[in-house]
């Protein structure tokens, strides 16, 4: 029997410096309900092979800690700039890191974050050692560092995309054989993200919600837009937020527009919330906005159907287009009609509650962790088997 071993590379999820890190919340948010961690630790226990998994990311707060049969390394990387490239090679945590890998050479190393120059210590090192690695795509400006990107994924033996659209983008642009790249998106935990406890709201008093960061990107002032249109035909009202503001400045922005559109009685800017959290945000909430003009596939669009809740979102992002059948399992519109899209929508309660039911199905049919891992299953047999055969 072969010894595998898979490091899962993460980014900085923006929530590890909106929250104090502690077991509850990196184990709520971070590993149960994450996709590629259960996929991960299927993989670990699976008979066919023995896979040792490594889980990195970056932040000095998070300590190393043990959960399942797993062995979960938050290996203790200070944060630093884009503009600061240079404290990547020279900080001695990067050093650490480097050497770990240089001493623990995988079998496939995996990068779950955007790529990007940022990331050159550790690319290089990837090389140096020749090691074997998969891409995550997570959509975003495809031809910034154009060449630096064309030239790593090319190199690489498998990316994986949300959608078939990436697919044949990633495959147009940096022109890569499509038969590497697999369609393959992060599934939800449906066990988790249920509707046992869906609320069936008064018809007057709508509850909305909406979750992510507080971005241009995500369109949180159109949502604050909305949210004062419908004050005028139901004024009590209310929108829960889960999510912080991306930069201090469009804080400021939101802020003077909350107080001018009187809002502050309208709106519960929750901050980012732990798993247990936002799913009671999604149970007790008729609709979810999601307004975002790009998104790749939008998985907190897939939480909040999972617990029954419909969304109304913008037909030009692909996401969206993807997973929503329009006036089926939720409500397709563009801009200039977002507001009166969601208006009609709330006064009838009737077909919400059909939106409602079919959310979840689409959900359990096509995102589920159950649907979704053989996918992964079958793509890491076939990478480590053809790996250790041409070493």
């Amino acid at each position: 029997m072969n010894n595998y071993k898979i490091y899962h590379f993460y980014g900085v999820p923006p929530q590890f410096f909106s929250i104090p890190s502690d077991d509850e919340y990196l184990r709520m948010n971070a590993l149960d309900t994450h996709f590629w961690n259960y996929a991960l630790n299927k993989l670990s226990e699976s008979l066919d092979f023995i896979c040792e998994v490594q889980l990195f990311t970056f932040d000095k707060k998070i300590k190393h800690y043990k959960l399942s049969s797993l062995s979960f390394l938050f290996h203790p990387i200070i944060r630093v700039t884009k503009h600061k490239l240079l404290s990547r090679f020279l900080n001695k945590n990067s050093y650490a890191f480097i050497k770990y890998l240089r001493i623990n050479k995988p079998t496939i190393f995996v990068f779950y974050c955007g790529i990007t120059i940022s990331y050159l210590p550790i690319i290089i090192i990837i090389f140096m050692n020749q090691i074997n690695y998969v891409v995550h795509y997570h959509g975003g400006n495809i031809r910034r560092f154009a060449f630096f990107k064309s030239f790593f994924y090319r190199k690489s033996k498998a990316i994986i995309v949300p959608t078939q659209a990436d697919k044949e983008q990633i495959s147009s642009e940096y022109k890569i054989d499509p038969r590497k790249i697999f369609v393959i998106p992060a599934g939800i935990n449906t066990e988790f993200y249920t509707n046992n406890n869906k609320t069936q709201n008064n018809a007057s008093y709508p509850t909305l919600c909406f979750s992510g960061i507080l971005s241009e990107r995500k369109s949180f002032k159109e949502a604050l837009a909305c949210l004062a249109y419908l004050k005028m035909h139901f004024p009590k009202v209310i929108l829960e937020v889960a999510g912080d503001y991306e930069n201090k400045n469009y804080a400021m922005e939101c802020e003077e527009m909350i107080q001018k559109l009187e809002l502050e009685k309208s709106i519960k800017l929750n901050g980012w919330v732990n798993k247990i959290m936002l799913k009671k945000i999604y149970s007790k909430s008729d609709l979810l906005l999601f307004p975002s003009k790009i998104e790749p596939l939008g998985r907190s669009l897939l939480e909040a159907m999972s617990c029954g809740t419909p969304a109304i979102a913008l037909k030009t992002a692909i996401g969206p287009r993807i997973i929503i059948q329009h006036g089926k399992n939720g409500i397709l519109t563009d801009l200039p009609n977002f507001n009166e899209a969601t208006l009609k929508l709330l006064s009838d309660k009737n077909k919400l509650r059909m939106l409602s039911q079919h959310a979840r199905g689409t959900v359990l049919e096509n995102y589920s962790f159950q649907i979704l891992y053989p996918k992964v299953e079958a793509l890491y047999k076939n990478l480590t088997l053809t790996v250790t055969k041409n070493e």
